[in-house]
């Protein structure tokens, strides 16, 4: 399961370590593990992706 996130930063990510990073611009919408998606809003750097009723989006 993936979530979707919304780039508040520009900047080159990457969801795995294993992964090669690609260059985002801010305000992307992406698919990211849960887990990432908690880092990079910790940091600040991103927003979890919400639909027109405010729920958050999932990826399968």
């Amino acid at each position: 399961m993936k979530v979707l996130i919304q780039l508040d930063q520009a900047g080159t990510y990457r969801d795995n370590l294993w992964d090669a990073p690609v260059i985002r611009s801010k305000g992307d919408v992406y698919a990211v593990t849960p887990a990432y998606a908690a880092h990079l809003i910790k940091q600040q750097i991103a927003h979890l992706y919400t639909d027109e009723n405010q729920q958050v989006v999932f990826d399968a």
